[in-house]
């Protein structure tokens, strides 16, 4: 499960994590709104009030815990990458295909030759 916030307003995804599996996950945020995508797929969109709140210092952004409950990510993060503005549906779908395609590659070198 991943989650993205903003302006006090949070976004969970409904997709477990699994062990051993890669998953791309991308928080956008707009000037009104938040969403959470995986593997390419929004998966939760929610409204939010405060425009300019990572501007002015009051809403950081944490990878791989919050401060909600004290929940911490149990595993690796790898490969992040920051817009400076935000991305389109087609956009976070294209950068999870390319990921997708480098992990498959990336396995077959691991295996060898002919695998």
């Amino acid at each position: 499960m991943a989650q993205c916030s903003a302006a006090g307003k949070a976004v969970v995804s409904q997709t477990r994590a699994r062990a051993g599996e890669w998953f791309h996950v991308a928080g956008v945020r707009d000037f009104d709104s938040i969403s959470i995508y995986v593997n390419g797929v929004l998966e939760s969109k929610r409204a939010t009030v405060q425009p300019d709140a990572y501007a002015n210092g009051q809403d950081l952004m944490k990878i791989g815990g919050n401060d909600f409950d004290s929940a911490f990510l149990s595993g690796l993060v790898d490969e992040v990458a920051l817009y400076w503005t935000p991305l389109s549906p087609a956009q976070v779908s294209a950068l999870y295909e390319a990921g997708r395609l480098l992990d498959s590659r990336s396995r077959r070198r691991a295996r060898g030759p002919g695998s």
